[in-house]
Order: C-alpha cells, then sequence, then structure tokens
C-alpha cells in the first residue's frame, strides 16, 4: 500500500511539474512572438527615416532638413500612437505603415490607448482621463472580521492581491493622477513586510480615486522660441514608513504668453 502510495504522489507531482513547463514555455512562445514583432515594427520604422528617443526607446520620430520634428510615434506592444504637423512626408510613412502592418482598428480624434481616454478638442485642446479605468477598479476583497487584525501580516494570497492592486494604482498615478503618487509610492515600500493596515490603506487610495475625478488638459502654447522650462521640487527626510526619505518634481512646460503645460484637476 505504501509503496503504490508513493506511486501516486510521484505521479502528481511530475504532472504539476509538467504543468508548471507547460506554462513556462507557453509564456515564452508569447515573449518570443512579442520581442519578434517589436524587432519587425522597430526595424521597419528605422527603414522609415525614424530617430529613436534617447528618453524612451519605444518613441520614434522624423526630422526635417533643418531639424524640426514633423512627425512622431510611439508603440506599446501591439499598439501604436502617432500625431504630426499634417506634412506630406509624414503622411506618406504612415501610408507604408497601413501597406505593410495591418492594424485591426484605426481611430482619430478621440479614442482610448493603454487605458488612457484622448480626446482632441474643438478648441485645439488635447484632454487626457483615465476616468474609466478608475471606475473599474475594485478594492481589495477582505472580510470585516480580518479587517480588524490590522497588524496581523498579510498570507502570500493577500501580498499577492496587493501587489496586483498596487501596480494598478501606480499607472494610474503615473499617467494621470499625480495626487494619488505619494500615497501609492508609502504603501509600494511595504509590500513585503504588509499588514492588514496596508490593504485597508490601499483600499482607501482606491476610494479616493473614485470619487474625485480628474482630467488633464495640454494645450497649444505657441512659438517654440518662447517656451520655457519651470521646475519645482521639495522632499522630506524619514517621511516614509520604513524610514526613507521621499522627493518629487513638478515639471512645468510655459509658453511665451503664459500659458502652462500641466494637469488641470476637475472636481
Amino acid at each position: 500500500m505504501a509503496v503504490e502510495r508513493l506511486s501516486e504522489i510521484g505521479h502528481f507531482v511530475k504532472q504539476q511539474e509538467y504543468q508548471k513547463f507547460q506554462a513556462v514555455s507557453e509564456f515564452l512562445l508569447v515573449l518570443l512572438s512579442v520581442l519578434d514583432g517589436s524587432c519587425r515594427v522597430k526595424s521597419l520604422l528605422l527603414e522609415l527615416g525614424a530617430c529613436v528617443s534617447k528618453v524612451d526607446p519605444a518613441v520614434f520620430y522624423w526630422l526635417d532638413e533643418n531639424g524640426n520634428v514633423y512627425g512622431i510615434l510611439a508603440c506599446h506592444v501591439d499598439d501604436c500612437i502617432w500625431g504630426g504637423g499634417g506634412k506630406p512626408e509624414f503622411e506618406n510613412v504612415i501610408s507604408r505603415i497601413r501597406s505593410i502592418l495591418s492594424a485591426g482598428k484605426e481611430s482619430n480624434k478621440a479614442f482610448k490607448y493603454c487605458g488612457i481616454d484622448l480626446e482632441y478638442g474643438e478648441d485645439g485642446v488635447i484632454y487626457l482621463d483615465q476616468i474609466d479605468y478608475t471606475d473599474l477598479l475594485k478594492p481589495v476583497d477582505i472580510t470585516a472580521s480580518r479587517a480588524l487584525e490590522k497588524d496581523s501580516e498579510l498570507t502570500e494570497c493577500e501580498k499577492h492581491s496587493v501587489r496586483s492592486k498596487v501596480g494598478q494604482l501606480l499607472w494610474l498615478a503615473h499617467q494621470s493622477r499625480p495626487d494619488l503618487l505619494f500615497d501609492v509610492t508609502s504603501v509600494a515600500n511595504n509590500i513585503n513586510k504588509g499588514t492588514v493596515q496596508h490593504v485597508l490603506e490601499i483600499n482607501k487610495i482606491i476610494g479616493k480615486a473614485k470619487v474625485t475625478k480628474s482630467s488633464l488638459k495640454f494645450q497649444n502654447l505657441g512659438s517654440k522660441e518662447k517656451l520655457k522650462l519651470v521646475v519645482f521640487s521639495d522632499a522630506s527626510l524619514g517621511n516614509m514608513p520604513n524610514g526613507g526619505s521621499q522627493g518629487g518634481y513638478l515639471v512645468l512646460l510655459v509658453g511665451g504668453i503664459g500659458k502652462i503645460l500641466t494637469y488641470l484637476v476637475e472636481f
């Protein structure tokens, strides 16, 4: 009986390991497929005269004979977004891309890109928000009795849920909600030693994000020769829960007539 039981256990373990191997293999195949696609897109764009941004290798731009940018394109996996000054040269580039790469859907003026809603208004202003993304955010599931155990360490399952939720909140904060960034960063730095209190804090941040709606407004700043960068910075020593320090920068692009390219929080 013991030998038969050991044989069953061995078979079960082998089966579990095989399933893990199969899952990893499928993931690698998907990853290789994505990388191959990304390399093909990059090669095509370079062939069409694009320059690669030194700040972000997924951003490409085209220059005219005077060194002025007349087209820009950004990629995220298999999603692309582009814009240009209406020059025929850039229209030709986009036409070549369309003829070689098949697009499942193409939109302009108003569309969603990587969970971000973009709209080009009649006033020439670009509006950006993640209100739909925020509405889909759900708090971490926790029972009333578990919520009372604030100092209790998180289980591995709870840590997994917290990591997932922190990732979603960081994406939101970095893209359109800088008002949430400190709170999310504070929680993110304590995941490995997290307690139930951190789950409650995450749910509180999600509640705050849902209650306060935010929209970013990007307007025409006029002549580029008159643009100026204005930077504000601040820091606090040892203000994080783990004893670390925190600092931040607010970078503004100011036009010749005093307009500011920044975010506009609308309640």
